[in-house]
């Protein structure tokens, strides 16, 4: 590579989705509680609940959770069959459903169905529509039996005159809407279109057609919908089209290609189609690809399905569409049902190809994004730089190298002069986006941090990792103009002037800068690990700021809201602090944070505040009302796992948020302009765990032994609007509101007789504060045992009880004092047991000795001594093994023990440059290692003491000798003897550090604790013995430990 630029490497990504406006999906499946997949009808009653009919049952979503109504759960007694084709709600609130076996009503509040007769039919019919008209009467549709209407005086449904034209014609069952305009109903059918008249009590077709309607012909007309202006859309199958027959000036525009790009035929027509009040026509074709024709446009577009995709819709073949007052379109797929809100905050999901990167995982995640002016996007990841140059178009990729994978990673990019500034690993470099070359920035005046070069994998260049422009810092305006910031990994802060390259040096004594910014007031305040600091510009030297709050806390991100307060998120919580460091708001877990560590922080532009966290949880802080609610987006990559970083598009107000290699698009003024919110719904009570049936316009009478009850409640907004809490109180009972967040239930235990009132409110945060509220009536019949010779009664019998049970209790208790004693001491025996266990296994392995051998092999490998890295890590993995593999055993083979202090001191030999020999001896004719058993992990403290407080401080000639003989009584001697400095003179070196010491005393005392357990719960020898050895003029020789455990 020629110094100064870099060989560049371009590529154009024609990104296959459509990166416009997109249809984002909310998805309810079976894995939600569905009954069955396939949704072939949606209703919205008038209570707020929402039916969905499947196969398997009739389905009740209350906004937040999904009750089903089936054969299986043996709760539809009445239910002639689970499937329900169309569901339809009458003015009494009832549910009337169709199946193959005819109709049934649905009491919502007593949980029962009723079946509903046909006249002049015996056998059940196959009725595949339900309408409820305008004028509120319940009409009943037929494959091939013709249309029924439901005659409230004979309480049955009955033929409309004329319907024989409509009998065996092959009626379409999506095939059939209303028109409310021409008080009729429009029949899809194998022999063309049919227009009922219910008001004339007539039917139009292409044979009878006085109105001269085009749109009456004998084609296959397999789907119909009417718009807003009461036009008529319908799939024609013999002419293979869409038509939109407009009745005011007689024109009908056609559609024979559901898609231009790649070329898509209608063929054999649509199954559904629906048009929405914003006047979009939705289309289910048999191709089982579903399409959309915006008002207006010329063009159809298709739906995104992708099987892997939460946010697409749930199918590429729907059943029925259902718009309710809040514009949320409801759609009925094979795959569950898909919901559309027009007012859904996340506006766009931005895919960034990924490609293949030094980190072998499936995604190359965004590392950072720089908006441009023009709304274009510069987009750092670790498989290259990406330009976006709107959201709608294509993705440039331009790398470093096609082959050297680790230098195509991008930590940052800044637009400077017409160039994008890019932090990377390898050093500083720039891309021109004219001449489409990388080139190398080479600063010579900055010096490597020893730190930084822990990091950078160029040893020679700086590790920057911040780059800004300020405005009002320095006292040289046109030196300002021309200078840029750089952060120096802990190193410190540059200025780079770009025409004359000189640097100058502005230290600050701290860990590394996460970010830095300029406030609304112009200071410039930098976030560094240890706290908040602020540049000085009278003495041109950056200070910190004392705030007090933020003591010992690593500080990860700085936001200003729109007084001039900071707020700070670290790794304990979110803090407000002012610019002198004074404390003013802290919010921790135990205020409502899911988690502490606050990664990321922004403002909107209605001055609230949005965090990001390590774990990748999304909230939204209103600062006023502290009001905290959590985001959870369904995305392709799991949300919740990933740290995820955000920006704002101050320009549009809207916040990209990254989630591995997808840029989510949010507009948080959506959040501020929902619609009023809906009444909660009393869902279901429970008494004793079963369900009691209710309706909210009467009183619910329990009984005495009836006052143990759950009250669960819902609001139908409960999914869509995070920030919704609930608060109930029983008047009567409670004295105040009791509020319980987004907990969906109240239970109440041993409420005494009389009336009471529940009131449940549901309250909205966000934005302008709303509350609606539901009231109910329960009585609670006083029980006979609250009159006064019952309870005189009662109080006899519990004092005769009362003296009963002491009479048994001083009976027992000389028995219950002996018992107790002897539990006691078998008790405090097994605890001791095990908290020598657990303290021996934990004082086992110095954790400074795995840290350290982790890191040798880490330095083995980034030095490419592949061979040492393996056999370090063989033994290491062997090592940690055979410890996690013992952790848990009382006793383990001698031939293990001897294997693991073998494995453990050829890890220390390897660790130290100062050697040492060790040897080890045994008779293998005496001592069978293999059925020998000792207690795992007793001799390796002895064996790490004699290591590093006996031979390491001697200069040379370092010797240890394990050995271990068997005796005639079964006693195995195992000695531990070394030649090093003595107990004595470690002590003296050692005097000054108190851990040492206390480590060192420690392990001594644990491993004779256990001994004495063993000694005690065997009633077997076992003893310590250490000898401090010495020449003949006394000199310390070496230290000898010889431990004794009978095995036989």
């Amino acid at each position: 590579m020629r110094t100064g630029q870099l060989i560049f490497f371009f590529f154009l990504l024609c990104i296959s989705e459509n990166l416009s406006a997109q249809y984002i999906f909310d998805n309810i499946k079976t894995k939600d509680g569905l009954s069955y997949k396939q949704v072939i009808s949606i209703l919205h009653d008038s209570e707020g609940y929402y039916w969905f009919g499947t196969l398997n049952g009739l389905n009740r979503f209350d906004g937040s959770t999904i009750k089903v109504f089936n054969k299986a759960n043996k709760n539809t007694t009445g239910l002639p069959e689970d499937y329900v084709s169309s569901i339809a709600e009458n003015t009494d609130g009832k549910l009337w459903l169709s199946t193959p076996a005819g109709v049934t009503v649905f009491n919502k509040w007593t949980q029962t169905f009723t079946n509903v007769a046909f006249e002049n039919y015996a056998k059940p019919i196959n009725v595949i529509k339900l309408i409820r008209n305008k004028h509120h009467v319940i009409w009943a549709f037929t494959y091939d039996e013709g249309l029924f209407w439901y005659n409230q005086q004979k309480q049955k449904f009955v033929h409309f005159a004329g319907d024989s034209i409509l009998k065996n014609i092959g009626i379409f069952r999506l095939g059939i809407a209303e028109d409310t305009l021409r008080s009729g109903f429009w029949i899809s059918t194998q022999q063309g279109l049919h227009f009922v008249d219910y008001e004339q009590s007539k039917i139009y077709n292409h044979a009878y057609n006085p109105k001269k309607w085009e749109v009456l012909n004998n084609h296959n007309i397999t789907a119909v919908a009417l718009d807003n202006e009461a036009n008529l859309w319908y799939s024609d199958q013999t002419d293979q089209a869409i038509h939109h027959f407009d009745f005011r000036t007689k024109a009908d525009k056609q559609w024979k290609e559901l898609l231009k790009k790649p070329l898509i035929k209608l063929g054999d027509g649509a199954n559904k189609l629906f048009v929405d009040s914003q006047g979009t026509l939705w289309i289910s074709s048999w191709k089982y690809r579903s399409f959309y024709l915006k008002k207006g446009a010329k063009d159809i577009e298709q739906f995104e399905y992708a099987i892997a995709d939460p946010n697409d819709l749930g199918y590429g073949f729907f059943y029925d569409c259902y718009e309710d007052t809040k514009g949320t379109v409801w759609v009925g797929t094979l795959n569950g049902v898909s919901r559309w809100r027009v007012s859904h905050s996340l506006e766009n999901i931005i895919h960034i190809p990924s490609y293949k990167a030094y980190i072998d995982v499936e995604f190359a995640s965004v590392n950072d994004i720089y908006l441009g002016e023009n709304n274009d996007y510069w987009i750092a990841k670790e498989d290259g730089l990406f330009y976006l140059k709107n959201l709608q178009a294509p993705a440039e990729r331009y790398v470093v190298s096609p082959t050297v994978l680790n230098k195509n990673e991008i930590l940052s990019a800044t637009l400077i002069n017409k160039e994008v500034w890019c932090t990377t690993y390898l050093g500083l470099i720039a891309f021109n986006p004219a001449t489409k070359q990388f080139r190398d920035i080479s600063i010579p005046s900055i010096q490597a941090s020893e730190a930084g070069q822990a990091y950078t994998q160029n040893k020679n260049r700086p590790f920057i990792t911040k780059i800004f422009v300020s405005k009002g810092i320095l006292p040289d305006k046109e030196e300002e103009a021309n200078s840029l910031w750089l952060y120096s990994f802990r190193d410190g802060f540059y200025t780079y002037n770009l025409k004359t390259k000189n640097t100058k040096k502005y230290p600050v004594d701290a860990g590394p800068c996460t970010m830095i910014q300029q406030t609304k007031s112009g200071e410039m305040i930098a976030c560094m690990e240890d706290g908040i600091w602020i540049f000085d510009r009278k003495l041109q030297k950056f200070r910190k700021i004392p705030a007090d709050c933020l003591k010992d806390i690593f500080c990860h991100k700085i936001a200003e809201d729109k007084d001039g307060y900071l707020w700070v998120g670290t790794n304990k919580g979110l803090y407000q602090i002012d610019i002198n460091g004074k404390c003013i708001f802290k919010m921790t877990t135990s205020d409502g944070l899911l988690m502490n560590s606050v990664s990321q922080l922004a403002f909107d532009q209605l001055n609230n505040l949005w965090l990001g966290t390590h774990s990748g949880i999304l909230g939204y802080l209103n600062i006023k009302t502290k009001t905290y609610a959590v985001f959870d987006f369904n995305t392709r990559l799991p949300f919740h796992e990933y740290w995820a970083n955000f920006r704002q598009n101050k320009k549009t107000g809207q916040f990209i948020i990254t989630v591995f290699d997808e840029m989510l698009i949010i507009n948080p003024q959506k959040l501020q302009n929902k619609e009023a919110i809906q009444k909660p719904i009393i869902t279901d009570i429970q008494v004793f765990e079963k369900e009691m049936p209710f309706t909210e316009k009467d009183k619910l009478n329990l009984t005495y032994q009836q006052n143990y009850f759950t009250i669960n409640f819902s609001s139908p907004d409960h999914r869509d609007n995070v920030a919704l809490q609930y608060a109930y109180k029983l008047e009567g009972y409670d004295d105040n509101w009791i509020y319980c967040g987004r907990k969906l239930s109240a239970s109440y235990t041993n409420v005494p007789g009389g009336d009471y009132q529940f009131l449940v409110k549901v309250i909205d945060n966000q934005g302008k504060r709303q509350e609606k509220t539901t009231t109910f009536t329960i009585y609670v019949k006083p029980p006979f045992w609250e009159t006064w010779w019952f309870r005189s009664i009662m109080f006899v019998l519990f004092v005769a009880i009362m003296y009963w049970v002491w009479l048994l209790f001083r009976k027992r208790q000389e028995e219950l004092k002996l018992i107790e004693e002897k539990e006691r001491k078998i008790l405090e025996f097994n605890k001791l047991l095990a908290e020598s266990k657990l303290t021996a296994l934990r004082t086992q392995m110095n954790p400074h000795f795995v840290f350290n051998c982790l890191n040798s092999i880490q330095e083995c490998i980034v030095f490419e001594k592949y061979k040492e890295a393996q056999g370090y890590l063989q033994k290491f993995s062997r090592l940690m093994r055979l410890v996690l593999q013992n952790s848990d055993k009382n006793l383990v083979p001698l031939s293990q023990e001897i294997e693991m202090l073998k494995l453990y001191l050829e890890l220390e030999k390897l660790r130290f440059t100062e050697k040492f020999t060790y040897e080890l001896m045994y008779d293998t004719n005496e001592i069978d290692a293999e059925t020998i058993e000792i207690p795992p992990m007793l001799l390796q403290p002895f064996v790490e003491n004699a290591l590093w407080h006996g031979l390491l401080p001697k200069k040379e000639d370092r010797k240890l000798l394990l050995s271990f003989r068997l005796s005639e009584d079964d006693i195995l001697a195992c000695v531990i003897e070394d030649n090093g400095i003595g107990r004595q003179k470690s002590y003296l070196l050692k005097k000054n550090q108190t851990v040492t010491k206390k480590h060192e005393s420690k392990g001594i005392r644990i491993t004779q604790d256990r001994l004495n357990l063993i000694s005690l719960q065997h009633k077997q020898h076992a003893r310590i013995e250490i000898i401090d050895k010495e020449d003949n003029d006394g000199n310390p020789t070496g230290t000898k430990v010889i431990i004794e455990l009978a095995v036989g």
